[in-house]
């Protein structure tokens, strides 16, 4: 088993990693995809960076890699970004502090942000956003762990941008509410899911990239 990369009695294995700082929610629907499997696989699951994924992929360490940007390759052609969906990305509040935000975006003007962090792709779309409503928020923070940003938005210390799933995902319920959730803002985040060509590919990796992508796409991929 060991040899045939079965460590459980017969069972598949396939290694994934995933991006620092991509959201948790996409991380969980993931490993919902393939818990789901009917072959029931042996999951290993390591976070690393960019350069670290790149490696495992390279060295065959890993199966498939889970990251909200695409990678690129020194080796032309050997690494394969499958684009799974883009997730609408909206601003979120607890809900008295979001409560305050009623002209959009006159009211942004010095209220407290929670901006992302590089290498966030979300980065320079909200910069952008901020420069093309003339506002300057105040910013509290910039961090890279959207876990983070999720749960000082809860405790309200600013408004955060962050992708429908993980506000959906937050617990308690009622403690983070996007503004203007009926307006969209023209931000996304992008799902990636990495592969590395090779002479005897993993057939989970393969399953899961079709099994993912489907589940985004019929609007199913909410980690509820």
């Amino acid at each position: 088993d060991a040899i045939r990369d079965r460590p459980q009695a017969g069972r598949a294995a396939i290694h994934v990693g995933i991006l620092n700082g991509t959201p948790r929610a996409f991380g969980h629907a993931l490993l919902e995809c393939l818990l789901k499997d009917p072959a029931l696989p042996s999951v290993t699951v390591q976070e690393g960076s960019l350069g670290e994924l790149v490696t495992g992929l390279n060295q065959q360490k890993l199966d498939v890699a889970l990251s909200d940007v695409s990678i690129r390759s020194q080796d032309q052609g050997a690494l394969f970004n499958h684009l799974i969906g883009k997730i609408p990305v909206v601003l979120a509040a607890a809900p008295e502090l979001a409560a305050r935000c009623r002209k959009i975006p006159e009211d942004f003007d010095g209220a407290p942000f929670i901006l992302p962090s590089l290498p966030s792709q979300v980065y320079h779309q909200v910069q952008e956003a901020l420069a093309q409503w003339n506002i300057r928020p105040h910013v509290v923070a910039e961090v890279q762990d959207v876990e983070l940003a999720r749960r000082l938005a809860m405790a309200g210390h600013g408004i955060a941008p962050m992708n429908e799933y993980t506000v959906a995902a937050s617990l308690p319920a009622g403690r983070l509410k996007a503004i203007a959730a009926s307006r969209s803002f023209g931000i996304y985040e992008s799902v990636y899911l990495i592969t590395r060509k090779r002479k005897w590919p993993n057939p989970m990796a393969d399953r899961l990239v079709k099994n993912f992508r489907a589940l985004f796409k019929s609007g199913r991929a909410s980690p509820l």
